[in-house]
């Protein structure tokens, strides 16, 4: 989330365009911009630390994610007032936006789908994890991975991760969206 939201303050669709920075640094890194052991630690970091750019970052995309993850929302780039200087970013330098526009560039990745509730396309080590349904500390219903023995650990790159499971009933319990049929059918050609 922006740092405005956090802080309670009054927002608009510039919180997008963070967001829109958050992903880009996520792509491009593998983990998002600010990390922490719990929510409150990341929100702290969010408000109040510098951003941490990994070495191998180059200094276009550094200078694209400035602009959209600044904390101060009024010099935040606002992609809806400036597309032409967002579109003319030296990170972008290679894009033909005409082209894209007219859906005329063929995608370096077309996945293979078969059928589009089967997770064909994501590697096994991530669709078998398994997870778990669990309360908190305060009786409220939540999902949080558990820790099991030691010999279900197991790794992803070298990276330990536990197995755990959810229960499929529960597993989006406490979310407050659902899609309409409407928008699950366009998706879904009968």
């Amino acid at each position: 989330m922006a740092p405005e939201v956090l802080r309670g303050e009054d927002y608009g669709v510039s919180v997008d365009w963070w967001s829109l920075g958050a992903v880009i640094f996520d792509m491009c890194t593998g983990k998002p911009p600010f990390t922490g052991n719990n929510h409150k630690a990341i929100s702290d970091k969010i408000i109040k630390q510098k951003i941490k750019y990994p070495f191998y970052l180059s200094n276009d995309i550094k200078d694209l994610l400035n602009k959209l993850l600044n904390k101060n929302v009024t010099k935040r780039l606002d992609v809806d007032i400036k597309w032409d200087t967002f579109k003319k970013h030296r990170f972008f330098r290679k894009i033909d936006w005409d082209k894209l526009y007219k859906q005329e560039l063929e995608a370096s990745i077309v996945p293979i789908i078969t059928d589009l509730e089967k997770a064909e396309n994501f590697d096994e080590k991530f669709t078998s994890i398994k997870l778990s349904f669990d309360e908190n500390q305060n009786g409220n219903d939540s999902v949080v991975p558990q820790r099991r023995s030691s010999k279900d650990n197991q790794t992803i790159n070298g990276i330990p991760f536990a197995n755990t499971q959810y229960t499929d009933s529960d597993c989006f319990k406490g979310f407050s969206y659902t899609a309409t049929e409407s928008f699950i059918e366009s998706y879904i050609k009968l």
